[in-house]
Formats: structure tokens, sequence, C-alpha cells
């Protein structure tokens, strides 16, 4: 546990801590919300009393709206969490001025106060990344510490696989917090927060995940302390060949898939989401039809040995700009280790999964 946390001071952070957690994950399994209850948790309670009702903004969470994974550990908080359309720099503008208005109105200090933005920096329900650049001028001008999920963008993206804030060319001292599941990229278990010592110190002493369990097994730090030096020695090499099969498995779609496939996930993220368009989206309008014709896709593909999923959205949930019900998708994952056939041969059974399941529908109409 000490070599891994080492291992990461030398990566441009200040301080890190190894989170044991109670789930077991696989590289597609249960999500972050162990890794950040702790960390909200003992950053944002003010007391140990239940908070009232009318809870003031002293403890003010900014948290865009579709962040499955971060909501819990927001909710048990205490915090008052205030939602901002989903990777809308204006409508998370709009929160912090509406609270900037409420300090102005009741005297309040805003400097004084305990506020956070907290966001994924690659979205898993979209393949979006967020505006990293933007978010820290955001944050610096409204006063507000910034909580970064990188969980999935951590080995993803960047030039030597170190995550959005070197995707951006953002120093990653602008983001106060960063947290990471070490069961994406570091193919382990657990996760890690990292900030500067401060915050650092802070969790060792309050965190839950520190106080009230035991440290991550040996061997799980030791696997994701590995996992690490490889990156730290080939991070080039493995990022170069990753973004060379997402743009293989990008092109493939466009030639491929007949205009019935539309990319609407980000050209850089290995997590790549795909809509109907064209014809198969004006035949089938509606989210609930084409949801089930890509979920028939999915069980074909799996038929036949590919295993793509759709993506999860909960009840509510918006697409970018707060516009109308966030897109039905089918998610692909793209490994460095995958080949050109692999994913050329990936494409073409989507493809032809997908002309089955609309050729099915179309049939029901």
């Amino acid at each position: 546990m000490l070599d891994l946390e080492q291992r990461l001071d030398g990566r441009d952070c200040r301080d890190a801590l190894d989170h044991a957690t109670r789930y077991a994950s696989p590289p597609l399994g249960p999500p972050l919300v162990p890794i950040l209850v702790p960390i909200l948790v003992p950053i944002l309670y003010r007391n140990t009393r239940p908070a009232p009702p009318d809870l003031d903004h002293s403890q003010c969470t900014a948290m865009h709206r579709n962040a499955h994974t971060l909501r819990p550990g927001a909710d048990l908080s205490r915090s008052k969490i205030m939602y901002y359309d989903h990777n809308d720099m204006e409508s998370l503008e709009a929160v912090l001025k509406k609270v900037a208005t409420d300090d102005k109105r009741m005297g309040r200090n805003s400097l004084k106060q305990r506020r956070f933005i907290v966001t994924e920096a690659l979205f898993r329900n979209t393949g979006e990344l967020v505006d990293l650049k933007k978010l820290v001028e955001l944050k610096k001008q409204y006063g507000y510490r910034l909580i970064l999920d990188e969980s999935f963008s951590f080995g993803a993206i960047g030039a030597t696989g170190r995550g959005l804030t070197e995707y951006a060319g953002v120093p990653v001292t602008e983001v106060d917090i960063m947290v990471v599941s070490m069961a994406y990229s570091l193919g382990s278990i657990g996760g890690l927060s990292l900030g500067n010592v401060e915050v650092a110190d802070h969790q060792r002493l309050s965190g839950a995940g520190y106080c009230f369990s035991a440290s991550a097994p040996p061997f799980v730090s030791t696997a994701a302390s590995m996992s690490l030096a490889c990156l730290s020695q080939e991070g080039t090499t493995l990022m170069k060949r990753l973004q060379d099969n997402v743009t293989t498995v990008l092109a493939g779609v466009e030639t491929t898939c007949k205009g019935n496939l539309a990319i609407v996930s980000h050209s850089s993220s290995p997590i790549i989401h795909l809509a109907l368009a064209g014809g198969a989206a004006a035949d089938f309008p509606e989210r609930t039809m084409q949801m089930n014709i890509l979920e028939a896709t999915v069980e074909g593909c799996k038929a036949l040995d590919l295993l793509i999923t759709t993506s999860k959205t909960v009840k509510g949930e918006k697409a970018k700009g707060g516009k109308g019900p966030a897109a039905a998708t089918l998610r692909i994952a793209v490994r460095a280790s995958m080949d050109k056939a692999m994913l050329t041969k990936a494409i073409k059974t989507i493809d032809t999964c997908l002309t089955h399941a609309i050729k099915f529908y179309k049939g029901k109409q």
C-alpha cells in the first residue's frame, strides 16, 4: 500500500491514499460509490448532528445531474446538493451565480464556506469529456474546490495515460481532490484519492475508509502498483496503441454501419457510444423503441461472442443541455491490447446484428 502511494506521489501528485472497498470490481463492474463516500463525507460534514431541512450554503456541492456514481457520497455528506445539467458549463455557472447572489443577500462571506464542484472527467454513460479548463476557471472565480472523478480517464487518455489533466494541459495542482477507481485501467480492487498534503492528512485522520476498515490487502495494492509501474514505463506506447484502436473503431462505424449509427462520444474516448441515426432514427423516433433495438443488437452480438452493452440511465436523466431524455446508445469499451482484425470483425458483427434488429422491429410496426 505504501509502495502504491509513493508511486502515485511521483506522478505529479502532492499526496495520495489507497482505499480498500467492499466491491471486487471487474473492468466493467460496480462504480466508484465506496471511494467517493469516505472522501465527501469527512470533508463536508459540519458536525455529527442531523442536518436541518433548511441547510444553508456553508457546505454546498454543485454536481452534474447525471453523476450516478457520485450521488451516494454527496447525499451522505449532508451537503446542500445543487445539480446542473449534464456537462453544461453555462448551467453550472448559473448555479454558482445563484449561490453568489444568495451570499450577497444574506451577508455571507463566500471565501469562508466549504463548497465543491463534483464531476466525472470522462463520462461513462456518454463517452464525453468535461471541459476541465472551464471548470478550473469557474471554481477560481466563485471560490469552490474541485473534486474530479478520473476513474475512466486515468490510464485511458493523455499522452502517457495520466488522465484528463494531462489531456487538457491543466496542471494536476489545479484539481483539489482527484479520485480514481483501481478497478479499470489498474486492473485491481479499491480506489485512490489524490490531493495536497492537507487533504491527504485529513483523509487519513477522518476518512471512513481509513478509520473503520482494514487497509487494502497486499496483493491488491501490489497488483495496482505493478500496473502503475507498467503505465509509467510504457504509457506513451500504450496510449498511442489505444488511440489507434479508437480511431479504427470510429472509422469502421462510419464506413460499415451504412449511416444507421452515429458516434456521440468524444473522438479520444475509449468508451465509445453509438446512437441510432439516419433512416433507423427516423423510422424509430421514440427512445423506448430505439433502446429495444439496441438491446436486441447487444443480445445478437453476445450470441456471436462479442460483449457490448447499452447506456444505463436513471429516471429523469437528461441529455446535454437539459433538453429531452438522454440518448439511447450502444457502449463499446476499447483496449490497447486489441488488434485491428479483432476490431474490424467486431464492427461487422455489430452492423449485422443491428440490421437484423431493425428488420425485426420494422416487421412489427
